[in-house]
């Protein structure tokens, strides 16, 4: 079944993650909320750690359950990740992270319809750089590249995503 909504959509994403730090690490909660037009949400709640080895090296990982719902899939699963971030400068931070969700859903159920199973797994491999070229104006540079590899119902793809832009703190 092939719905064309249109070109256009909207994303509203809502998120709460209380956390408590310490000297060499940072503990806390991820509660997370999402909508899309015409596909539904995805509601998210975990918990998250970063570690801070020494002045240059932080890892991190992060874990807990998804639920998604509406048009044109809807489930529960589960996601995992982790990452090391290195400074190689004072104001130059490069992260590698992986990053690994799995949801099962029921489709087409309901008017009738049998329910249908689906399984959509997703794994991205991330490699980001950040630069601030100046710490009195707050702004950062930032690239990076993710590999990502989707698996639903026997079938996969993959995708390479690219960005860049400013971030101002």
């Amino acid at each position: 079944q092939n719905c064309n909504y249109g070109d256009s959509g909207e994303a509203w994403d809502f998120g709460f993650s209380p956390f408590l730090a310490y000297d060499q690490s940072r503990w806390g909660l991820d509660l997370h909320y999402t909508t899309w037009t015409h596909f539904g949400h995805t509601t998210n709640g975990g918990a998250f750690f970063e570690w801070y080895l020494d002045d240059a090296v932080t890892f991190g990982a992060k874990g807990g359950y998804l639920s998604t719902g509406g048009a044109p899939w809807g489930g529960h699963g589960h996601y995992l990740g982790g990452f090391v971030q290195f400074y190689g400068l004072p104001d130059l931070a490069i992260t590698g992270a992986v990053d690994w969700q799995d949801v099962v859903s029921g489709q087409g159920c309901g008017f009738g319809r049998p329910c249908l199973s689906s399984d959509f797994n997703d794994v991205l491999y991330t490699i980001d750089a950040e630069f601030l070229p100046n710490e009195d104006w707050g702004v950062t540079i930032y690239g990076g590249f993710t590999y990502s590899q989707v698996t639903q119902i026997q079938e996969s793809s993959n995708e390479n995503i690219w960005r860049i832009g400013l971030r101002w703190y």
